[in-house]
C-alpha cells in the first residue's frame, strides 16, 4: 500500500538541484548495465540508460561510456553497485 502511494505521488525536484547518477554494473553476458539519474526526489523523469553487458565485458569500455555520459549531463556525483541484489560482497 505504501509503495503504491509513493509511485502515485508526483516526482518533484528543484531545477537547480544537483543531478546524481547511480550505476548498476552487470557481470557481462546477458545482463544489462543500468545508469539511473536522480535530481532531488525525482528518479523518474530522466530515462534510464541500459547498456548490454555483452558490450562491456571489458570494463574500460563501460568506463568510457560513463565518462561521456557524465560529461554531457552535468552530473554532480555518481555511485556504483556491482553486488547483485540479495548477495553480499
Amino acid at each position: 500500500m505504501r509503495i503504491k502511494a509513493a509511485q502515485s505521488r508526483l516526482a518533484q525536484s528543484l531545477p537547480d538541484g544537483p543531478q546524481v547518477v547511480g550505476v548498476d554494473v552487470s557481470g557481462g553476458g546477458s545482463s544489462f548495465n543500468v545508469i539511473a539519474f536522480r535530481r532531488g526526489n525525482d528518479a523518474r523523469t530522466i530515462p534510464r540508460i541500459r547498456i548490454a553487458g555483452e558490450h562491456t565485458r571489458d570494463r574500460s569500455v563501460l568506463v568510457g561510456k560513463l565518462s561521456e555520459i557524465l560529461a554531457t549531463t552535468g552530473t554532480a556525483a555518481a555511485s556504483e553497485s556491482s553486488t547483485p541484489i540479495g548477495r553480499t560482497a
